[in-house]
């Protein structure tokens, strides 16, 4: 009679330790699974977002500077520019914004591999804003005017044309255009959303037709440097190699390799793609757009 509950108890001893060693050896391999995953996870982050080795940028007062700069720096722009340029978008408010976004994005992309929130958001505030104050101050046919051709070299009759304003509905057209075109490629080609909001910002200067002239122009340009810099750093056998085994194995992966390691990482290699928009806004604001068939060299 007593050695039965002795026996259940030693049973139950036996399980309990059972338990605890198992746990024991189950919690080292789940500590190092999840260490493994994490190691992944930075690694994966660290080849989708490279890092530049230069300190970051003081976010607030990048913000007051590039919000500011319009206001002061502005008005000075556009009375030098007007005897340079007369009637043209690079002698208004609005240009002065533009090149102050394409030109600071570009160097920050260049060097840190990042365009800032401080560049886009002040600079698409101040583009609605001009063309919300054009539109308030200016009757319709003056409202762009700087897009005719036949007002190039032509001084601009009133302050206000000085805005560069196409107005505010057009405004809004061209940035929700550039954003929309830029999201769904950024989405297909798994890019970064920088690109995105600098369109955007640059859309609402420029408009639709321009906006839309200024994305192609911005892409044939960054094939362009893509491709010149590809064949320089590898020559052109090397890249058509790594790009048929990149693309080929997806359509015919039974009959193509894919891309090696060392393929994959060229094909990676970052771009700065704001040099490509500062080009691409160059060529269109120079009689570039493409979308009314007109080119820079006419």
């Amino acid at each position: 009679m007593t050695n039965e509950p002795q026996s259940a108890d030693s049973e139950t001893q036996l399980e309990l330790s059972a338990e605890r060693e198992t746990s024991e050896t189950l919690e080292p391999e789940q500590a190092s699974s999840e260490e493994r995953s994490a190691t992944e996870a930075e690694e994966s982050n660290s080849e989708e977002t490279p890092k530049s080795n230069l300190p970051e940028v003081p976010r607030k007062p990048a913000y007051y500077i590039f919000s500011l700069a319009p206001l002061v720096l502005g008005p000075l722009w556009v009375y030098g520019m007007e005897t340079i340029f007369p009637g043209h978008l690079l002698s208004t408010l609005a240009g002065f914004v533009l090149l102050a976004i394409i030109c600071t994005a570009t160097y920050t992309d260049s060097t840190r591999m990042k365009i800032y929130n401080w560049i886009v958001f002040p600079g698409l505030f101040w583009a609605l804003g001009i063309n919300l104050a054009g539109t308030l101050l200016l009757s319709g046919e003056k409202l762009g005017s700087w897009v005719e051709p036949e007002q190039i070299g032509k001084p601009f009759t009133s302050w206000p044309e000085s805005l560069g304003a196409i107005g505010i509905g057009w405004s809004l057209l061209g940035m929700l255009t550039c954003f929309g075109v830029m999201l769904a490629l950024a989405i297909v080609a798994k890019t970064r959303l920088g690109d995105v909001k600098i369109a955007m910002a640059i859309g609402a200067i420029l408009g639709v037709e321009r906006g839309l002239s200024m994305l192609l122009w911005t892409h044939v340009a960054a094939g362009v440097m893509v491709f010149a810099f590809a064949i320089w750093r590898v020559g052109p056998a090397y890249l058509l190699k790594a790009i048929f085994h990149r693309f080929g194995s997806r359509v015919a992966p039974v009959y193509i390799a894919p891309a090696d390691q060392e393929q994959t990482a060229f094909l990676k290699t970052y771009f700065p793609m704001a040099a490509a928009f500062m080009i691409g806004c160059l060529l269109t604001i120079f009689h570039g757009n493409i979308v009314q068939g007109e080119l820079p060299w006419n």
